[in-house]
């Protein structure tokens, strides 16, 4: 089975990416989403974080306050390290336990940052990368509301380094369909009889 790592900056449209990948029956690891279920089904991380950074990390009615750490992530290298040191492993641990209960010749991994964490090398065989032009993954950042123009600029440049080994970029600057479009060429191209595989069984 061919791993993918699917990354991207804030903004960039990988989501979008592994939404059409997984409707056309591709298995799609979404690292977000374990690391909020590491947030909630693991409160002893949330607390250990919280004494590390020296923060609440706990809202009134018990949930984590995900502002807070988002602040604390973004503002401090030290603060990030922090929180991954208690996340990724976890997450890690997931993710191989997913990759464990599949079947099929192809999935894929979403992450921003998989790529610069030595932690998940060798979790996964090659690399695609979602990219935007920055005024455009500006303007998806501020349309979900909730965050600053600064805090926006602030978490792009956080995330702008250039991936050192993909196999093939999506360029999202048009609409859904061309996204589509070019998503499905691109693993085509990249894994064909892999994709194959989904797309006639989807």
């Amino acid at each position: 089975m061919i791993t993918v790592a699917l990354t991207g900056g804030i903004g960039s449209g990988k989501s979008a990416v592994a939404a059409f990948l997984s409707s056309a029956g591709v298995p799609v690891f979404d690292c977000d989403a374990a690391a909020k279920a590491v947030y909630t089904e693991n409160p002893e991380v949330v607390e250990r974080i919280g004494e590390r950074l020296g923060l609440p990390l706990r809202l009134p009615d018990g949930s984590l306050d995900k502002a807070a750490l988002a602040e604390a992530v973004f503002s401090s290298k030290e603060a990030l390290e922090a929180v991954e040191n208690e996340v990724l492993p976890l997450v890690k641990t997931r993710l191989l336990q997913w990759k464990s209960s599949l079947s099929g010749p192809l999935c894929v991994v979403e992450s921003a940052t998989i790529l610069s964490k030595p932690l998940f090398d060798g979790t996964y065989d090659s690399a695609v990368l979602v990219d935007a032009p920055v005024r455009v993954r500006l303007r998806r950042i501020l349309s979900r509301g909730g965050i600053t123009r600064e805090d926006a600029l602030r978490r792009i440049s956080a995330q702008s380094s250039a991936p050192s080994s993909i196999s093939g970029t999506i360029l999202n600057d048009n609409n859904l369909r061309t996204l589509r479009s070019r998503t499905y060429s691109l693993f085509s191209a990249l894994y064909p009889s892999e994709f194959r595989f989904y797309r006639k069984n989807s």
